[in-house]
């Protein structure tokens, strides 16, 4: 199996939703650790890339992690059978000083962080609510043939995505004010698509309606 490093995109004013998103909650979950603990699965490090209310983020985590829940807890985070231990060991977090300027900039920090591994899975931290069976079977999509790997649902690109060490200098190198779309139309990247049954990778929290329409958050 390659090895596989995640990066979560945290570093953002959450301007829209009024509320700070890594640390909202969703089934009794915070946003950030929800998908810490979904990515633990398939990931050998996971990367959060912050900014904005950094101090918070980097305070939440250790306190997340200074001792284990419960296992019921564990049930509705919808990982059961992980080892908090474990976790604990992948986590590292990487301050971007230039998050004002926007993703792309906290996109390029955390590749620079990334060294041993062959692909790293960018995943945005307003995407909560993608369940955990998606990244067992989106890992499991791999190929040598595409250094771009994206799920779509019903015809539409979604996210998160799997990206190639191939083209992590193509990304580090290029402009701050330039977007990942933008940059991805060169021929250096070649796509793959995986046509999935998840919704979800086309949803995103950025304002409280987007939460209160889901229904179930806090």
């Amino acid at each position: 199996m390659p090895c596989i490093e995640g990066l979560i995109i945290s570093a953002g004013f959450s301007g829209r939703m009024k509320q700070f998103k890594p640390l909202l909650n969703i089934d009794g979950v915070p946003f950030l650790l929800g998908i810490i603990l979904k990515l633990s699965r398939v990931c050998r490090k996971i990367r959060v890339i912050t900014g904005y209310r950094v101090d918070e983020i980097e305070r939440a985590v250790e306190q997340w992690f200074s001792q284990p829940p419960d296992k019921s807890w564990l049930e509705t985070a919808g990982v059961p059978e992980i080892s908090w231990a474990d976790i604990s060991q992948k986590i590292s977090l990487t301050l971007n000083p230039d998050y004002p300027k926007g993703m792309f900039t906290s996109l390029q920090t955390g590749l620079r962080q990334v060294r041993h591994c062959d692909w790293t899975l960018y995943h945005f931290v307003d995407q909560p609510q993608i369940p955990p069976e998606f990244y067992l079977s989106f890992t499991g999509r791999l190929n040598s043939n595409a250094n771009w790997i994206q799920p779509r649902y019903r015809g539409r690109g979604g996210h998160p995505l799997l990206l190639h060490r191939s083209v992590f200098g193509e990304i580090i190198r290029s402009e701050s004010d330039t977007t990942l779309h933008t940059l991805s139309q060169l021929p250096v990247f070649r796509k793959a698509f995986w046509d999935c049954p998840f919704a979800e990778v086309l949803q995103n929290f950025n304002t409280p309606t987007d939460v209160v329409n889901m229904g179930e958050a806090e």
